[in-house]
C-alpha cells in the first residue's frame, strides 16, 4: 500500500534532511545476545512481547523500554520453530563477522506470521544496565550473574591483546 508518512509532517519539519522510511514488518520481535570473539558465544534467542496479548503491532519503542515492567514480557527460551530459531542464530553469527564486531553485541529480528525472519538492527554496544538491559536479561537466563557477564566481555576484549592478561592487567596506552 501507499506510504502514509507523507501525512506525518516529517517532510515539512525536516525539509533539508534525508528521511529514512522503513517498511513495518508485522509479527513477533526477538533479540540475540553474543559475547566473545571468533566465534562469539550466543547467549540465546529471547522474545520480547507486550504483556497484554490484546495489544497488537508490537513496537519496542523507547517509551515501552522505559516502562518495561508493566508493558513487556520476555520469553526465554523463545517459542519458535526449531528451523526459524536456528536460522536466527546463524544469521546473528554471520552478521557478527560481516560487521567485524568485537566482544559483545545484540541483534534484533522480527518473525512475520509466515515464519520468515528479518534482521532489524545490531547494537554493537548494547546496554548493560543491571535493571533493564536485554543483554543482561539474556545472560541471567543463561545462568550468568551480572559480574560474570561484565567479566566475560572484559576477557573477550583483553583476549584481543596477546600482551595483556586478566590476571595481570596493564594500562592501555
Amino acid at each position: 500500500p501507499g506510504f502514509k508518512g507523507e501525512d506525518s509532517g516529517a517532510f515539512e519539519d525536516y525539509p533539508e534532511d534525508s528521511i529514512l522510511v522503513e517498511e513495518y514488518i508485522p509479527g513477533r520481535e526477538f533479540t540475540v545476545g553474543m559475547v566473545g570473539n571468533h566465534p562469539p558465544e550466543v547467549l540465546g534467542v529471547m522474545e520480547i512481547a507486550f504483556r497484554d496479548p490484546a495489544q497488537k503491532d508490537f513496537c519496542y519503542s523507547l517509551e515501552v523500554k522505559r516502562n518495561w515492567k508493566e508493558e513487556v514480557v520476555y520469553r526465554f527460551p523463545a517459542a519458535l520453530e526449531r528451523p526459524v530459531e536456528k536460522g536466527i542464530r546463524e544469521a546473528a553469527l554471520c552478521l557478527f563477522e560481516v560487521f567485524r564486531l568485537r566482544d559483545v553485541a545484540r541483534f534484533d529480528f522480527r518473525v512475520n506470521p509466515q515464519g520468515e525472519f528479518y534482521f532489524l538492527e545490531v547494537n554493537p554496544l548494547p546496554g548493560l544496565s543491571p535493571e533493564s538491559s536485554d543483554l543482561v536479561f539474556l545472560a541471567q537466563k543463561k545462568g550468568w550473574s551480572y559480574r560474570e557477564l561484565v567479566l566475560k566481555i572484559t576477557q573477550a576484549a583483553l583476549g584481543r591483546y596477546a600482551e595483556l592478561s586478566i590476571s595481570q592487567p596493564k594500562i592501555l596506552r
